[in-house]
């Protein structure tokens, strides 16, 4: 593991069962200015995954991530969540995202988490993710979900990206609307580092979302310009279209990434 990149561990042992504790140490003091990218850092990554984006699909019930509070310190921030059916691979995601605040000399040195309403697994340390084992590392798509992926082809990799949403009936201006409540926070997602690895480290990466459009009768294509991630980020999205479809009158069929 690189020196200069947040360790991530985690525990079942907790003072209070029913709540989830992040700690998050820095290997130099903030200011209130670094203290608050931090929590911004924790607020979206929970804001993403209350909208299903790391549904564990061994879960009986819909995920659930909520912040409930913030304690910052010189050398840590400490923060209580409500998490329920997450995937705990999503840390993985909340850890490159914390090493991309870097950029703004902001040193995360390591992150913890405990608490007994997540699934751990046994081994207490978590390797960075790599070419090896990125395809099992990060949050994976819903058994539920329909979604097809084109032939991997180089340019792919290129920079820009799309894929086609097919509804079951016509595309409305409302679907178009609705859509926007998901596609706001996947695109901060990908800009916030959280799917860098194992591209490139995520203060060297860069991502940037587009829009989402009319691309027939029954289908709408969203846009990405510059996607230089992991393909595992596609499933996130495809589990916050799936989870979020109904409450939205998103008419969903399925998905197809790179059509």
């Amino acid at each position: 593991m690189r020196m200069d990149f947040p360790a991530l561990s985690w525990t079942t042992q907790a003072s209070d069962p029913a709540r989830t504790l992040l700690r998050v140490d820095l290997a130099t003091p903030v200011d209130a200015h670094g203290a608050a990218a931090v929590i911004d850092t924790v607020a979206g990554f929970c804001a993403v995954a209350g909208l299903g984006a790391f549904i564990d699909s061994a879960a009986a019930g819909p995920a659930v991530c909520r912040l409930l509070s913030a304690e910052p310190h010189p050398l840590s921030l400490r923060f209580e969540l409500d998490c329920n059916g997450l995937d705990l691979r999503s840390f993985q995601v909340l850890r490159n995202m914390m090493a991309k605040l870097r950029e703004g000399h902001i040193d995360v040195q390591a992150i913890s988490v405990s608490g007994a309403q997540l699934r751990f697994p046994s081994d207490p340390d978590v390797p960075l993710i790599d070419e090896d084992n990125e395809a099992g590392a990060y949050p994976q798509v819903h058994g539920a979900v329909r979604m097809g992926r084109a032939d991997e082809d180089d340019d792919i990799f290129a920079g820009a990206r799309r894929c086609l949403l097919v509804l079951h009936a016509p595309v409305t201006q409302a679907h178009l609307d609705a859509l926007q409540s998901i596609l706001r926070p996947w695109f901060m997602l990908l800009e916030a580092g959280g799917y860098a690895l194992p591209l490139g480290w995520p203060w060297q990466l860069e991502c940037m979302g587009d829009t989402a459009a009319q691309f027939d009768e029954k289908s709408i294509e969203i846009n990405v310009l510059r996607f230089r991630a992991s393909e595992e980020a596609w499933s996130a999205l495809a589990n916050m279209v799936w989870v979020n479809a109904r409450e939205l009158g998103l008419p969903v069929s399925h998905i197809e990434i790179d059509f």
